[in-house]
């Protein structure tokens, strides 16, 4: 299964992802966050757009956490590939 967790809840809703985990023999879950949601950007940057400041939360998007779940309960043979630029509190 491949979906695009960037586009969720619209492109690739949590039960489907569970019901196609069912069938699988192995889950791979990208969850975290990109550059541009770090929010480590200044003004004049030449190739981002300006918005400083840091994240308001070291969780990850409710998102995440609920396609995490979901996944790993459907399917035991679950990675958790956690991708950021700093921490990412993982308790659950």
């Amino acid at each position: 299964m491949v979906a695009n967790k960037r586009n969720a809840p619209a492109c690739c809703p949590i039960d489907p992802a569970a019901r196609t985990a069912l069938q699988a023999d192995l889950a791979i879950i990208v969850a975290g966050y990109t550059i541009k949601d770090e929010g480590e950007f200044v003004q004049g940057m030449l190739f981002f757009p300006a918005k400083g400041g840091d994240r308001d939360s070291l969780a990850l998007k409710p998102h995440d956490e609920s396609l995490i779940q979901a996944i790993a309960a459907a399917n035991p043979n679950t990675i958790v590939v956690m991708i950021d630029g700093s921490a990412i509190i993982t308790e659950a």
